[in-house]
């Protein structure tokens, strides 16, 4: 038999200890991991991919994902990742904390409440000794339910900065005016055509989609089209069709609504919005009928009458 020690299998707390210091006398062997690869452990930064190395730093030396990942010159996801693999069970993210807040003053209950009540400091004068935010001590003081003080972080409390206005005092705001003095800005009056339409690195064409998915094309010669030149594909496909343009209210209703085919054949024109929410929920209780027929039917718009309906048998294959 070779002197090559494999071991097998997943272990719990309780016989880690021993199977940890029969890895550290044969530390030069291979070992398997639990698919049965064999590896070599000394192999430079590569002792996460070791289930007895991971185990031995997380269990036995408790450090973090952090804190090998570090070791390892790796992403703490990768660690979780081989941790996960050799089921190794994860610490309370509690536990993590406190082990990172490490000897921090202002996380020990006695101290603070020695330094808030008994030598009577403020928050920002704790803050300051601790060389944190005095927020984080606002939130250690209500973690460890020590009364405030009158007159501090309470309703009705006073900011230092309330009527305050900007940060700059009045001798660095005159500076700060006379400096920029008869400077004129290089873009002021300019119109900078080389940055409109196709000379632009971002255009696409005249042609964009909104988040609600229509088309808007733009049309800068068009009194009535948005600020930024842009109008609805679908109104000016129904306005050249018509050969007038559209009142405010009047609505164009996509038939098969799909809101980007805007073929004059798939427009209809609605008086108004109540009138395409007619449509909408007249086509909802068309589709509705259709699937509690269980019949094999089509459902057709008629332009003269303005509604959806249904058609069954031969008609419907076509």
């Amino acid at each position: 038999m070779s002197n090559t020690s494999i071991i097998y299998g997943i272990y719990n707390n309780t016989n880690y200890k021993r199977i940890s210091e029969s890895y550290k006398k044969n530390k030069n062997n291979p070992v398997r991991n639990l698919r049965g690869d064999s590896m070599e452990i000394n192999k430079e930064l590569q002792d996460f991919r070791n289930e007895f190395w991971l185990r031995d730093r997380y269990i036995i030396d408790k450090k973090d994902a952090v804190e090998i990942a570090k070791e390892c010159k790796c992403s703490s996801t990768t660690i979780y990742k081989w941790m996960d693999k050799f089921n190794i069970p994860r610490r309370n993210q509690s536990e993590i904390n406190d082990k990172r807040r490490g000897n921090k003053l202002y996380c020990k209950k006695e101290w603070i409440e020695e330094q808030y009540i008994n030598q009577k400091l403020s928050i920002y004068q704790i803050a300051e000794k601790c060389e944190c935010n005095p927020v984080t001590i606002w939130g250690w003081l209500r973690k460890y339910n020590i009364p405030m003080r009158d007159g501090q972080w309470k309703k009705g409390h006073m900011p230092w900065n309330k009527d305050k206005k900007g940060i700059f005092s009045e001798e660095s705001k005159r500076k700060m005016s006379e400096s920029k003095k008869g400077i004129i800005p290089w873009n002021k009056g300019k119109d900078c055509p080389q940055l409109k339409g196709n000379k632009n690195s971002h255009w696409k064409g005249g042609k964009h989609y909104s988040n609600e998915g229509y088309v808007y094309v733009l049309k800068s010669m068009i009194s009535w089209k948005k600020s930024n030149g842009y109008i609805q594909e679908h109104r000016l496909i129904m306005e050249e069709n018509l050969k007038r343009g559209l009142w405010d209210w009047e609505v164009v209703h996509h038939i098969n609504g799909i809101k980007d085919d805007n073929r004059i054949e798939n427009l209809y024109l609605c008086n108004d919005n109540r009138h395409h929410m007619r449509i909408h929920n007249q086509l909802g209780r068309i589709a509705q009928q259709l699937l509690r027929s269980q019949k094999l039917g089509k459902i057709v718009f008629d332009y003269d009458l303005g509604e959806y309906y249904i058609v069954f048998g031969k008609g419907a294959a076509s």
